[in-house]
């Protein structure tokens, strides 16, 4: 759990320092323990076994639990039914949605999982049980759920009071979200169950309509489920758990792409029947109103004006608190090629805060880093990270990121097949190389956008190289053709259809090969007349030794 302090309700300025000095001592040596590997809160609602209904400390990084903490059940060790969701508020604090009892209740983690029964609030505006809910604290300080039952998005007040929004058009048991203005995703039910919808689908929700756009095409690489739960971690990484209770397996954890929707470090936890999960209160919120923050705007684009790759753009910092150390995202709609993402840090020592902030290289391009900034910045003669250092309250700096494409070497070998040490060839040739679909090489443009290079062979076997700059659509094409005036030779390439360059290409070789073809007597050299003048002599006196 991460702590988070508003300092405006701490008193005097003075008091807010000395109170922000000790809340980052704190921080700083807590972040060090948390992101070694993320920790979630999750429950064992639908297991078989005599400890269902246990809060449970995992480690997400290898799905083995932690420690458990407790049934969740109330002081009086009253047991709630169904515990469908699970989320950590603005506050800090741990909340559970019973979908038995339509309860929201805060859970105390430093007391074996207890719910005291007068926190407990009724939630009222729903018109059915069984809704297999999905639950989330946003940014906002709303609170968002789901019902599988009605597939619907409801906004809950602190009264427990149900709002709907609007339809999914989906049926959704997992909530999660991040950022102001909130982003809203929702992972669908399972494949058994209430409102089972077949393969799982990662969906992004309007927050104003209640609308779900379905992000993974394919669904994810996991097992069958029935339930799921959803939660991000400090870095942005969105995580998620299921529920295969009913298929007699553990459940799942795995990583989700919130761009792609495909699922990563997919693994079978030691516990069963998990279908919610919480790790940190909303991550990425805009600052808290005390004006105490540094923002950092990371701006990447590529040369060729890729716009269909993702960027994966990364902070870290030696002090502060930011709502997520990465993000990955698409281009900005109307700016082709280009990628923004800003980063905030808030609860800082003014004017000691050092930042790194890098890309993950997309494959096949070279980035190329340049800082604009009113502070020190440095990013190593451009091949990054942009590091700033000595940042103060209220500092805006800029990191521009240029995706150049890394050029794929073509090496051009030729050879010619035939004994030069007994026959007069003329072996010069010319070979030249075609590329379509290029964005760019050390070649020459020609027409129709292709790019060739020309180069002249003679004698021994060599090899010319072809620097090539794949077009990010995947189409680049390249052939071989040779020029040479002899009748008798026949020509052959490995690259005599086109072949295809991709970005990140390792290389491509191409081999011409010329065979030597000859009608009648072939014209000796002077070494080899001399040998046949030799060999008619000695014909001639073994003719002359038999006749005589």
């Amino acid at each position: 759990m991460t702590l988070r302090v508003n300092l405006t309700r701490l008193g005097s300025a003075p008091m807010q320092k000395l109170i922000r000095t000790l809340v980052l001592t704190f921080l700083t040596a807590a972040s060090a323990t948390l992101s070694a590997a993320p920790v979630g809160y999750t429950i064992n609602s639908d297991s078989p076994s005599d400890e269902s209904d246990g809060l449970y400390r995992i480690d997400l990084e290898t799905g083995k639990q932690i420690e458990r903490i407790g049934t969740v059940q109330t002081t009086a060790l009253q047991k709630f039914l169904d515990v469908e969701g699970l989320a950590f508020d603005t506050n800090g604090r741990l909340w559970g949605i019973d979908d038995e009892k339509l309860q929201l209740f805060p859970i105390d983690l430093d007391n074996g999982a207890q719910v005291k029964p007068d926190d407990a609030i009724t939630i009222t505006g729903l018109t059915a049980q069984n809704n297999d809910f999905g639950m989330t604290f946003a940014c906002d300080d709303n609170l968002y759920i789901t019902s599988i039952k009605e597939s619907y998005l409801y906004k809950v007040n602190a009264s427990g009071v149900a709002t709907p929004i609007g339809p999914l058009g989906a049926n959704i048991s997992a909530l999660a979200s991040r950022g102001e203005p909130v982003e809203l995703y929702g992972l669908s039910n399972g494949t058994e169950g209430v409102g089972a919808s077949g393969p799982p689908k990662l969906y992004r929700i309007d927050i104003d309509t209640g609308a779900a756009t379905q992000i993974s095409l394919n669904g994810l690489d996991v097992a069958a489920y029935t339930e799921g739960g959803m939660a991000f971690d400090e870095s942005g990484q969105l995580w998620a758990i299921t529920d295969r209770a009913t298929q007699l397996q553990p459940s799942q954890v795995m990583k989700l792409n919130t761009t792609t929707g495909t699922a990563s470090n997919v693994l079978n936890t030691d516990l069963d029947g998990l279908e919610s999960l919480a790790i940190t209160p909303p991550r990425g919120c805009a600052p808290s109103g005390n004006g105490d923050y540094a923002a950092f705007v990371v701006q990447t684009r590529f040369v060729d004006k890729n716009d269909v790759t993702p960027i994966t753009l990364n902070i870290q910092c030696n002090d502060g608190y930011w709502g997520e150390s990465s993000r990955t995202i698409l281009p900005e709609a109307g700016f082709s090629g280009r990628y923004e993402v800003r980063f905030v840090v808030e609860d800082f020592i003014d004017g000691a805060l050092n930042c790194e902030i890098w890309e993950d290289a997309p494959h096949g391009y070279t980035p190329e880093y340049d800082c604009q900034v009113g502070a020190t910045c440095s990013s190593n003669a451009g091949a990054g990270p942009c590091t700033f250092e000595g940042i103060g309250i209220n500092q805006e700096e800029l990191c521009l990121i240029q995706n150049n494409v890394s050029p794929v070497d073509v090496t051009v070998t030729k050879e010619w097949l035939y004994p030069r040490e007994d026959l007069v060839v003329d072996d010069s040739a010319v070979i030249e190389l075609y590329c379509a679909n290029v964005f760019g090489g050390d070649g020459e443009w020609v027409n129709n956008g292709q790019m060739r290079w020309s180069w002249p062979f003679d004698g021994n076997p060599v090899s010319q190289i072809a620097a090539v700059q794949p077009g990010y659509e995947g189409n680049t094409l390249c052939w071989t053709a040779e020029i040479y005036e002899g009748s008798a030779v026949e020509s052959e390439s490995s690259c005599a259809n086109p072949v295809a360059i991709t970005l990140g290409d390792t290389g491509r070789t191409c081999l011409v090969s010329n065979t030597v073809f000859f009608e009648g007597i072939p014209s000796l050299s002077e070494y080899g007349l001399l040998l046949f003048s030799a060999l008619m002599l000695l014909t001639g006196l073994f003719a002359v030794r038999r006749t005589g």
